[in-house]
């Protein structure tokens, strides 16, 4: 900064310079620091699947997904869910020629960040002349091993424990390799983190799904989560008079913020909103039969 705006500042009255919002710590730091409860971990988890399905919809690949390059601002307070941001994308692929599958050659080429944290895909690629690296899902499978972080006592599974010294490998662990999480998880959740984790993509949920069974987990009538429960899925008039009434909640209560009002907090609300921005029936739908199905 030029010496007008800071006493310490060395650039001149006409440099040009970016300022971002200051936040608090890093998700790894507050984890640390305050184990969060499950619900709170939950919040946290959705909001970052909603990152990456954002990242994922604009043909971005984060490539170095840790709890490290999660952010937290905790301006509302410790009564509220911290607002997440992820950062840190030097490591990203953002190439519209080739979008989120890039050609692979050499073993020169950079294939992303944290290799610990590199989804099976990506670790076990083999260059060729007409091999590429498929990164539609790898960045989701870096979300299933931060929500071990956020949900079990044991931490990510695939950095070595200070305990037992003993870790999982992203090139040969199997999915029934995979630890329990804490036993306050709900099952839904349990179940989704695990699929994150699969091994083979195609099995993988995308972020947008996973994101979405989340959501539907937070804010849905408890009837639709229950895959016990004798009545059947609900109708698409039914869904969508869902949505009409979260609409509702959001520019109604929003407003209240802050306020003695408030039902929610403001994480709260704009997850909602965040989530109603993307809200497709199809996917609803998707994700309600994975809830029943499974």
């Amino acid at each position: 900064l030029p010496t007008r705006l800071h006493p310490d500042g060395s650039g001149r009255n006409m440099s040009l310079f970016l300022l971002m919002k200051r936040y608090d710590c890093s998700l790894k730091d507050y984890i640390m620091e305050q184990k969060p409860e499950v619900r709170e971990a939950i919040l946290l988890l959705t909001q970052l699947l909603e990152a990456v399905a954002h990242m994922t919809k604009f043909g971005v690949a984060h490539r170095d997904l840790k709890s490290d390059n999660v952010l937290l601002d905790l301006s509302e307070g410790s009564g509220s869910c911290p607002m997440l941001a992820v950062s840190d994308f030097g490591c990203c692929l953002a190439d519209r020629t080739v979008g989120l599958s890039m050609p692979f050659r050499t073993l020169d080429t950079n294939r992303g960040g944290n290799a610990a944290l590199m989804a099976p895909e990506v670790a076990c690629a083999t260059p060729g002349l007409f091999s590429y690296i498929d990164y539609s899902k790898s960045d989701a499978w870096a979300v299933g091993t931060i929500a071990y972080e956020l949900l079990s006592e044991q931490g990510n599974p695939f950095y070595r424990s200070a305990t037992s010294g003993a870790n999982l490998r992203n090139t040969s662990y199997m999915d029934s390799d995979l630890p329990t999480l804490d036993d306050g998880v709900p099952p839904v959740i349990s179940r989704l983190v695990r699929d994150l984790l699969a091994r083979n993509p195609n099995q993988r949920p995308s972020a947008e799904m996973a994101a979405t069974v989340c959501q539907l987990f937070l804010w849905a009538p408890t009837p639709w989560l229950n895959p016990l429960h004798t009545r059947a899925l609900p109708s698409s008039s039914e869904i969508l008079q869902w949505l009409l009434c979260l609409t509702t909640k959001v520019l109604c209560e929003g407003r209240l913020q802050g306020m003695t009002g408030a039902r929610r907090t403001a994480t709260e609300y704009q997850l909602i909103a965040c989530f109603l921005q993307r809200a497709k029936l199809s996917i609803i739908r998707q994700a309600l039969n994975w809830i029943h199905v499974r």
